[in-house]
């Protein structure tokens, strides 16, 4: 969520100003404003309540990590590998710029040490934070079974040991590893036990309280005479007995509850946050470190009194720009060295001797476009019974697994989901047989099948009935918006232009619009919706299709009930007990049929096992019933084709069969080809004859009017 991206921008902003105030102003040493006077007492009272707000930055950024990891079993192993070559690049290339410089002498000694940062300890949070990501997968293991008391318990017991100045010798100086994991774990405790427990006016009231009673504090340090130093408490306390940590989990929540809408805003988060954590690494160069602290010290002692705040926030933001510019920079050289080692053709030529090598065997299972112009759009229908039984569930990983392997040869554009990817919203006592899996369950295999495609391409998810309530959409609550976020995927992201509220009031990919551009079909507008969607979702819709900026654009409309398996009939009055409801129907007279720009709209939900009809699971019947095309004139006289894909019920039992629906895009700018393929079947040479669906209703062309 953009939020967590903000608070670590905020975090790591908070890092360099707490630096300006212990290594430029020295604050608690030599370097002390005189508050005997009223103006030099209202001085020190906005750098201490500055300080005091800046505290809680190392603790609220691994707040984030345990929030995010602490039900993730993998080792990051590329999260560590990034965070370590990051940082050995600035130690060691910083160090070689001074030495070309001639700002300090060779010694062999010095490059030891800038060659192995954190052996030499000279990054002491990278060291730690490091560390932590390879333990929280065992952490996570360790707490994935135990109850709600043994989880409060398990953090009286680690507060105490990290809160208890007496067993400060437990680890290294100013490697805080017990009171990382400490706070890796009350992130997790939030994300599992405390979600929505503490509102926003809670959380502000809280860091407000701990911020009065802090400050007291300092007022009573002041008023003996006595300094604040951190060194009076334990490590692990870092500050005033132990009080930030309060007031690092009510900030921590306090931007946790906050709402981002403006899109702006939002892409310029995105941007930023992948480059934050470079912050720290640059500025805290042993080289720069001295450097950069010397000088600001200089222009701090020189300054009027009255001025330091305003000062201090100066230099810690110019830091922050200059480190981020850096890493920015940085970024994109890298990025461009790659793109051109990719065109030198030795490197190709090597590349394919090697897979020819590797592979004497030639992929069977890999697919090729009709005409190498064009793009690709993948639909997924209804998954919802791979989900829910663990001997099923594989299948659905081997179908992203497989997209992810084939972006490249049909040039994937993006991936459309037609909803209902569990079968339950919220059930916890899980069934047997065919259902023996709980709806968390459902909803975290649903999600790691689709790490498959995060960063690789985009995808779309219509919500369906069975992501709503407690069994089959008949109540508006949905754990939806806790799995798929723009943040997630960051090329699902790149391409949000618009969103509108969920049923709970949350903004939420339910009801969302992406764009995308191709040289032939120019510029095309998703729109996805929430299960049933209610009338001013579908007045959003049709405002987005009418305004200024989409008039023009080639509109596919994504949702969950549209079509009828077989017949193509609009569904209408389902029985769902969900208020403010939308079918099919509803759904073609209030928005498909008025808007001029929607040209093709694509659905699933509907359709039925073959052998409720009498007929035998497998044959071609099992498509027909589960499979619709349509084609209706709109308002303007133009084609609306509306097409509906369902696998819930193929395969005989086992979810689907892994059948994708595959829309090949022509180059003309008209033509669509629609084939229906499994890399279930594809993958074996034994099967791959059965792989393709060459019915009429699997395998036909749709023409979108210009």
């Amino acid at each position: 969520m953009v939020q967590f991206e903000l608070l670590r921008i905020l975090a790591m902003l908070g890092v360099v100003m707490n630096h300006v105030y212990n290594n430029g102003l020295h604050i608690y040493e030599d370097f002390r404003v005189d508050a005997s006077s009223p103006l030099g007492f209202l001085v020190w009272s906005v750098l201490e309540l500055m300080k005091l707000l800046v505290l809680p930055s190392v603790n609220c950024y691994i707040l984030i990590t345990g929030y995010f990891l602490i039900d993730r079993l993998d080792f990051r192993l590329k999260g560590v590998w990034k965070v370590w070559s990051t940082t050995w690049i600035y130690a060691v290339g910083i160090y070689l710029l001074a030495l070309i410089l001639g700002v300090v002498p060779f010694e062999s000694k010095e490059l030891l040490r800038h060659a192995t940062p954190l052996l030499s300890n000279s990054y002491w949070f990278v060291t730690s934070y490091l560390i932590l990501l390879l333990l929280a997968p065992m952490l996570s293991w360790a707490f994935q079974h135990v109850s709600k008391r043994q989880y409060q318990l398990a953090l009286v017991i680690g507060g105490f040991v990290c809160f208890q100045p007496l067993l400060g010798w437990l680890v290294m100086d100013d490697q805080q590893v017990l009171l990382f994991i400490y706070l890796f774990l009350i992130g997790g405790y939030i994300k599992r036990y405390a979600e929505n427990t503490f509102s926003m006016q809670k959380s502000v009231w809280a860091s407000v309280l701990v911020l009065v009673v802090m400050f007291a504090y300092t007022l009573y340090k002041n008023y003996r005479n006595e300094p604040t130093s951190d060194s009076q408490f334990t490590i692990f306390a870092m500050a005033y007995h132990g009080l930030v940590l309060p007031l690092s989990v009510a900030m921590f929540l306090i931007v946790k509850n906050l709402q981002i809408n403006n899109e702006r805003l939002r892409k310029a988060i995105l941007f930023l946050a992948p480059l934050s954590f470079a912050v720290y690494i640059i500025h805290t160069q042993s080289i720069v470190d001295s450097w950069l602290w010397r000088v600001a010290s200089d222009w701090l002692s020189g300054s009027e009194t009255v001025l330091l705040p305003l000062i201090c926030i100066a230099i810690s933001l110019s830091v922050f720009v200059v480190c981020v510019l850096i890493e920015y920079f940085r970024q994109t050289i890298i990025h461009k060295i790659s793109i051109l080692m990719k065109k030198k053709s030795f490197l190709m030529l090597c590349f394919l001797a090697v897979i020819s090598v590797a592979n004497a065997q030639s992929r069977i299972d890999r697919q090729k476009l009709n005409d190498p112009e064009s793009f690709t759009i993948v639909v997924f229908g209804d998954v919802q019974n791979y989900t829910k039984c663990d001997v099923y569930q594989p299948i659905y990983e081997l179908c992203t697994a497989w997209v992810a392997d084939n972006i490249e040869a049909l040039n994937i554009k993006t991936v459309l989901f037609t909803g209902d990817l569990v079968n339950r919203n919220e059930m916890i006592v899980p069934g047997r047989g065919s259902m023996n899996q709980t709806s968390k369950q459902m909803w975290e295999w649903s999600s790691h099948c689709l790490k498959r495609l995060d960063g690789k391409v985009p995808y779309i998810i219509a919500a369906g009935n069975h992501e709503y309530g407690y069994a089959r959409g008949d109540e508006p609550f949905t754990h939806y918006a806790e799995y798929y976020t723009p943040e997630r995927n960051s090329l699902t992201g790149k391409h949000l232009v618009a969103a509108f509220p969920n049923r709970q009031g949350q903004a939420s990919l339910e009801n969302a619009a992406w764009e995308f551009t191709d040289k032939n079909w120019g510029k095309l507008l998703i729109i996805g919706s929430e299960w049933a969607p209610r009338d001013e979702v579908l007045e959003w819709a049709k405002g987005l299709c009418d305004s200024e900026k989409y008039k023009d654009y080639t509109v596919i409309f994504l949702t969950h009930s549209l079509l009828r398996g077989r017949t193509g009939n609009y569904t209408d009055k389902e029985g769902y007990k969900i208020e403010q409801r939308n079918y099919g129907k509803e759904i073609w007279e209030k928005l498909l049929f008025p808007c001029k720009n929607i040209r093709l709209a694509v659905c699933g939900h509907t359709g039925h096992p073959a052998s409720d009809d009498g007929k035998e699971p497998g044959s071609s019947y099992d498509h027909e019933i589960n499979n619709a095309h349509r084609c209706d004139k709109n308002s303007a006289g133009k084609d609306v084709h509306q097409m509906m894909f369902n696998v819930q019920y193929l395969g005989g039992g086992n979810g689907g069969d892994g059948w994708l629906r595959l829309l090949e895009f022509m180059p003309d700018g008209k033509t669509i080809k629609a084939s229906t393929y499994s890399p279930l079947f594809g993958i074996s040479p034994l099967t791959k004859h059965l792989a393709h669906q060459t019915d009429p209703f699997c395998q036909f062309e749709m023409v979108i009017e210009k």
